[in-house]
């Protein structure tokens, strides 16, 4: 019977490596692998027959059953030879190919006793490939190793044992062809870190499914950090679903993602099944309420987060009774960040009332939430019967000095908290003089740490305070000292806070840049709706490069957010610049009028 050309007409479906090419008159015995390789690299010649192809994704294998071996990845084909012996066959030959990323390709001699039994065939192979484990972990190590072309589909030619990969790096190609989507060349490289951190590529639904597989195979990933990848409820779907099983992740960072309802309920469909992750965070993803009964559901059965944050969303006052529920029953959670949301003074009431019967909680984050007098007041109450929390984050609450005073009466009390964050609340320096005393008063006090940046506070607190750091550790971070004035009134430094003023610091820059602010505000106004979002408006001057602090960012976007609407329109903005150069006009005339009345006085007493 004629023979037949190999690798013309034989597919590369079911091959077996380690098989020979026989193909006289049956193919019983057929190296499909061989032909693999022919029309993977147009090979145009044929391989002779007793050929033996030994392949591995990316890594070169050995065994003490090899002859001989030859790795080789760059140059061009050379040659393809092969010779026969009775009893089976031993062949040898050396592939070199040019080719971007240096596949590493591996044909080499290997004994073949012309055992009949395939299965014994395979098992010999599977051991060659067992036998160098240590070997291909040596060779993953090196992250420059994985840029190569990623086209290959180890899954059609290599036996099971083969296909083992702690990563799932040959998974994600064959996903990325089965969605028609283009593999990151960055997911290849860092999927075998420890800390996996993926920000800001634009996966998407369909990207987010491609790594899903390779992330639930995956031995090596501790923690996941996908922000701003816009993967949505369905992308977030995939990837939950991959990570029921996983044992080995325990940290997952979703943040700034649009998962919506979908992603959340698969989030926490995921943990209720899931004893591994720990800490969660779902920041900036439009959660509403509906979204907040999915986590009051998941967190008064979980005992295994520790950690979850949920800032910039849209949970309002039915979550946050949702989460008095929690605190008083979940004794587990340790760090809660529910900042940039919707609360208000109701839904803050609630907040405090769970902190008062809660038992394990350690840090609270409650920022921008609209706390006002009752708010404040509840978590003054709520401070004086929990023996648990350490840190307690109350910048931008609006809460006045009657609120604030409740929580400085609280501390006369309190053994427990470390931090405290009161900062751009319009809190006098009257308020602040008793924060000190207070302090004083209570010897067993563990607070370390006061945040009040853009709150003023008088001289005699400045010196109170250098006399308390000589009696214990404590640093507190203010927006500076009333000045005092001749008449030997106290008044505020204005001149000091405006140069200070991240409006100023706004204005600056667009002078500096020869722009107007309507320039500066449709740079931020991606969609031209003349209207942008705290979160726009804050990526927005990150991206202009202007020097402003986080804190200086909220108190900016608490002035000009003057409806409270979660956005900043063009009309709150114009509005916001008068007010600021009206500022700026009241405190040179109050300068003015300064220094008249002090040249008055001193013709005054000049006079005989």
């Amino acid at each position: 019977m004629k023979e037949r050309d190999r690798g013309e007409d034989l597919g590369t479906e079911g091959c077996v490596v380690g098989e020979r090419v026989s193909g006289v008159g049956r193919e019983t015995r057929s190296d499909k692998a061989c032909t693999y390789v022919r029309k993977k690299y147009n090979i145009k010649r044929r391989l002779e027959k007793g050929t033996v192809v030994l392949y591995y994704f990316q890594q070169v294998t050995f065994s003490q059953n090899c002859k001989s071996f030859e790795m080789n990845s760059n140059l061009e084909l050379s040659s393809i030879g092969s010779r026969q012996s009775r009893g089976g066959s031993l062949s040898s030959a050396h592939m070199e190919r040019s080719r971007p990323g240096s596949e590493k390709i591996l044909i080499t001699e290997v004994e073949d006793t012309n055992e009949d039994d395939e299965t014994l065939r395979r098992q010999r192979l599977g051991d060659l490939v067992g036998d160098s484990h240590d070997y291909l972990k040596s060779t993953t190590d090196d992250p420059e190793s994985y840029d190569t072309d990623l086209e290959y589909d180890d899954n059609e030619f290599l036996n099971d044992k083969i296909q083992f990969d702690p990563t799932g790096i040959a998974d994600y190609i064959q996903q990325c062809n089965k969605l028609g989507v283009i593999p990151v060349s960055y997911f290849v490289k860092h999927v075998h870190d420890k800390e996996f951190i993926m920000r800001n590529h634009g996966l998407g639904p369909n990207g987010a499914k491609a790594i899903s597989k390779p992330l639930q195979l995956n031995t090596e990933v501790e923690k996941i950090d996908l922000e701003g990848n816009q993967i949505e409820g369905v992308g977030c779907f995939y990837l939950c679903k991959a990570l029921r099983d996983n044992n080995y992740v325990t940290e997952l960072i979703l943040r700034e993602n649009q998962i919506g309802r979908e992603g959340a309920e698969a989030v926490c469909t995921m943990l209720s099944n899931n004893s591994i992750i720990t800490s969660l965070d779902l920041s900036g993803n439009n959660l509403k309420d509906t979204e907040g009964e999915l986590f009051h559901s998941l967190l008064m059965n979980n005992s295994v987060i520790r950690k979850l944050l949920l800032r910039h969303n849209e949970l309002s006052v039915k979550s946050a009774k949702y989460f008095k529920e929690i605190l008083s029953e979940n004794e587990t959670l340790r760090e809660l960040d529910l900042s940039w949301n919707h609360f208000r003074t109701q839904g803050a009431v609630w907040i405090a009332q769970g902190v008062m019967e809660n038992y394990g909680l350690k840090s609270l984050l409650l920022e921008m939430n609209g706390f006002g007098l009752e708010g404040a007041e509840a978590m003054g109450h709520a401070l004086k019967h929990n023996q648990s929390l350490s840190y307690l984050e109350l910048s931008n609450n609006r809460i006045p000095d009657d609120g604030a005073k409740a929580i400085i009466k609280s501390l006369q009390s309190n053994e427990i908290l470390e931090f405290l964050s009161l900062g751009f609340n319009p809190i006098t320096a009257e308020v602040c003089d008793l924060l000190l005393k207070s302090l004083q008063t209570n010897e067993n006090s563990h607070l370390e740490k006061i945040e009040l940046p853009g709150v003023l506070v008088s001289e005699e607190f400045s010196e109170n305070y250098k006399i308390l750091q000589q009696k214990r550790e404590i640093f507190i971070n203010h927006g500076g000292v009333v000045a005092q004035r001749i008449s030997g009134d106290f008044e505020i430094d204005l001149e000091q806070a405006y140069h200070k003023d991240p409006m100023t610091k706004l204005q600056n820059f667009a002078k500096k840049k020869k722009f107007r602010l309507v320039d500066l505000f449709r740079q931020f106004d991606k969609d031209c709706s003349w209207s942008v979002s705290h979160e726009e408006f804050r990526l927005g001057i990150k991206a202009s490069g202007i020097e402003m602090s986080e804190a200086d960012i909220c108190k900016l976007l608490d002035r000009l957010d003057a409806d409270g609407d979660g956005e900043v329109d063009y009309g709150e903005l114009l509005f916001g610049d008068s007010e600021h150069r009206k500022f700026k006009r009241d405190i040179e005339k109050t300068k003015q009028k300064e220094l008249s009345n002090l040249s008055t006085n001193k013709d005054k007493s000049a006079e005989p």
